[in-house]
């Protein structure tokens, strides 16, 4: 069976092949002209004489995006393993009683109508948004970390400020609380900052 380009994309952005470059982006980009060759010496049925003739394709070189990798490797394994930029900003967190995204989930169990308000850390993977009747814009900022990923509501009043800070890959806090209502939670934002400004507070 013949290994497909998105399964190559998935070994690569899980780390697999980082031992033959330095950057998960050229090997990415590489994969079309390596597939190719592929299909053209498995055509000539090993002629060692034509195969040898043939030029390998280079690897294309092109610079990796941190960013991308992290949110490509928490795609393909669900974790982060090369590097997590939380990790760095641990003593943050503890400082200021911040929560992983799994450990908000505690605050689930048993919640009634609202839960307390807790603080949360994590990397914004995509925002969308969306006008409400009165035409004020409001936003869900999907954010992730090393543990899980988690679907943030912000309503308007709270969203006017946060409009770039919620942009993409943004390492943010949020202060929120979960809401039950018609057998759906969700989580609220109530405020939220760049993480890096907590340090400099």
């Amino acid at each position: 069976n013949k290994i497909s380009e998105v399964q190559l994309e998935q070994l690569i952005d899980s780390g697999a092949f980082d031992c033959f470059s330095s950057s998960r982006a050229s090997l990415r980009a590489s994969i079309k002209p390596a597939l190719k060759y592929a299909e053209i010496v498995s055509d000539l049925n090993n002629e060692v004489g034509l195969v040898e003739a043939m030029e390998k394709p280079a690897m294309l070189t092109v610079k990796d995006d941190p960013m991308e990798n992290l949110e490509r490797e928490h795609e393909a394994i669900g974790i982060m393993l090369s590097n997590n930029p939380l990790h760095f900003m641990k003593d943050i967190l503890e400082r200021n009683n911040i929560l992983t995204i799994e450990q908000t989930e505690e605050f689930i169990d048993g919640m009634n109508k609202r839960s307390k308000t807790i603080s949360v850390a994590g990397i914004v993977r995509n925002k969308k948004v969306i006008n409400t009747k009165s035409g004020q814009p409001m936003a869900f900022v999907k954010i992730f970390d090393e543990t899980s990923e988690m679907e943030v509501i912000f309503f308007p009043k709270v969203y006017k400020d946060l409009i770039r800070i919620t942009d993409k890959n943004n390492i943010i806090y949020v202060e929120g609380h979960f809401e039950y209502s018609k057998d759906e939670i969700t989580f609220i934002g109530d405020k939220a900052n760049m993480l890096e400004d907590l340090n400099n507070a």
